[in-house]
């Protein structure tokens, strides 16, 4: 006759919990006695660690759950056994929910055994005393992990009061991966900071959270975890958390979910990235594309992806036309035929070395503009004045808070606190919206002093970092009227910059600057600007006729004899 299968469970809370002799306890005890019962003790344990019994998480997303639903299924038979330690192994809930469960594996015909005094529980031949202690032992377990739960809850939230109030560390709180605890002090881990600030450094030039891992795992840079090698996903965490600018939310376990518990607290941790960096970074971030794919698939053919609209306001698609085994690119309005958009098949090959040649020309016509727009200074000017009404409200909230304290909490002077309360909030949201204005307008401008050149973008990294620049400063509008198309390329203010008037089967363009001036005129073969031009202005300057602009800006016969 073929002995029983008998299956080891073992449980354990916390990481610390198994670093002990337990766990080696608890396997030695299910090998002794499957020994002694003459049982087979099946190869895998099943383990849950870092699973919490309190609130039925072995059985909801544990391995406990799972072992439970293999046994319904038929994967593990009947009269299989099941050994555990003791029964607040299996559950730590309230009675109703423990015993429940209890029974519920033991009516699927599965032997429940308790090694800790060799209690054994089957289907249809439960004692009713040995029953009943084991409700009494549930009871008692739930009881434990109820007052657990609550001093762990008032240590927490005192915690995080002394840290509001006291500027005090939350004890045993978990820190960022690039700083340490020293004492009572929170110091950052210089190796790592470094590492960080890098990071922020990639980003802020345009580089993504692939290319940037890429570069750290080239480096052979150690990773601040387990893993032997830097993710796109671990770049994003640090990128994307605001503990770097000394934050720290503070949360709470609701209804089975992590929430915020109150407001950020300002200065907790030491600031290891500028605050304006972090902002400039996020801004970049925020911009890009969720949906273009073309880096992870080591492409990025499309080199405007995410950036050109059509009149209709969709953003153009990058399609392959061709038949198999030959490529023919198109940006391609997804409208069209849907709504009646008529902007035609525009083909990608002769797009993008003319619209390259536009946009090298954005940092001379940037340089004809005034340092700061009009939009920037009135938005400047917003932002004084509601800092200076923030102050204003602030030192009335302060006096409203210190009435209510010295009346009692009298609820007028609680209704007075409240309002100015709101309204110093209503105030930082906005201060905060205009100050991303300012900023996504500014960061614009230095983007594109420092676009790469067209000669630059011969490997899919720049090609992605010179698409990330795009999105943070310009827009690009194609419009396509009497049979003609023009590009019109305007900053994130909205001002024009440039505008693009392509020739017959976009062969060739003019390019005009805000002002009217022709900047360059393209052709879609290689040099890509148009040679007849360049002489023309070539003998203009020699005669000494004005020229406003040569394909760099600076208008140099060495420069243009070199592009010739």
């Amino acid at each position: 006759m073929r002995s029983p299968k008998a299956y080891s469970y073992v449980r354990f809370s916390t990481p610390k919990q198994a670093q002990g002799d337990s766990y080696r306890r608890q396997l030695q005890q299910a090998r002794d006695y499957c020994t002694t019962h003459n049982l087979v003790l099946d190869d895998k344990t099943i383990e849950d660690f870092g699973v919490s019994a309190f609130r039925g998480s072995n059985r909801t997303d544990g391995a406990l759950g799972r072992f439970v639903d293999a046994v319904k299924s038929g994967e593990i038979e009947r009269g299989s056994y099941l050994l555990v330690e003791s029964v607040d192994r299996l559950s730590r809930q309230a009675i109703e929910e423990a015993l429940t469960q209890f029974l519920e594996i033991v009516r699927e015909g599965i032997v429940i055994v308790t090694l800790s005094d060799n209690q054994v529980f089957r289907s249809g031949e439960v004692d009713f005393t040995k029953l009943i202690v084991s409700i009494v032992y549930m009871a008692r377990a739930n009881d434990e992990s109820e007052m657990k739960s609550r001093r762990s809850r008032a240590a927490w939230s005192n915690g995080r009061q002394q840290a509001r109030e006291n500027n005090k560390v939350i004890a045993n709180s978990r820190l960022p991966s690039w700083l340490t605890l020293e004492g009572d002090k929170i110091v950052p881990i210089p190796e790592r900071v470094a590492i960080v600030n890098e990071m922020f450094q990639m980003a802020r030039s345009g580089q993504g959270y692939q290319q940037i891992a890429k570069v750290f795992r080239d480096n052979d840079y150690k990773t601040f975890g387990q893993g032997k090698a830097w993710r796109p996903a671990g770049i994003q965490s640090v990128v994307k958390s605001r503990a770097v600018i000394g934050e720290f939310q503070p949360h709470i376990i609701h209804e089975g979910k992590r929430v915020p518990d109150g407001d950020p607290l300002f200065g907790y941790y030491p600031t290891v990235v500028s605050p304006a960096i972090f902002a400039e970074v996020q801004h970049i971030v925020d911009k890009r594309n969720n949906h273009s794919g073309s880096y992870r698939k080591g492409l990025y053919n499309n080199l405007f992806s995410g950036v050109i609209r059509c009149q209709c306001g969709e953003l153009l698609r990058f399609h392959n036309k061709g038949s198999k085994g030959q490529v023919r690119n198109y940006l391609v309005c997804p409208m069209e035929g849907v709504t009646g958009c008529e902007l035609p098949y525009l083909p990608y090959n002769r797009i993008e070395p003319q619209l390259l040649q536009a946009l090298s020309r954005l940092s001379s016509v940037m340089k004809q503009r005034q340092p700061q727009t009009s939009r920037v200074s009135a938005l400047k000017d917003d932002l004084a004045v509601l800092q200076n009404e923030l102050e204003a409200e602030g030192k009335k909230r302060v006096k409203a808070a210190q009435l209510v304290l010295d009346f009692d909490d009298d609820a007028a002077f609680r209704v007075l606190f409240e309002e100015s309360k709101n309204t110093c909030h209503a105030l930082e949201e906005k201060i905060v919206q205009i100050e991303g204005e300012i900023m996504a307008l500014e960061l614009s401008t230095r983007t594109i002093a420092r676009f790469l050149s067209p000669e630059d973008l011969n490997s899919t990294e720049q090609r992605q970092q010179f698409n990330s620049q795009l999105k943070s400063a310009i827009t690009i509008e194609f419009i396509h009227e009497n049979a003609g198309l023009v590009a019109v390329i305007k900053n994130m203010e909205g001002e024009l910059m440039l505008e693009q008037a392509f020739g017959p089967k976009l062969m060739s363009s003019i390019v005009h600057d805000y002002e009217g001036h022709i900047c360059v005129k393209t052709i879609s073969e290689a040099p890509y600007v148009d040679p007849v031009w360049v002489e023309e202005e070539s003998v203009r300057y020699e005669k000494g006729i004005l020229v406003e602009f040569d394909e760099r800006g600076d208008f140099s016969v060495d420069n243009l004899n070199k592009k010739s």
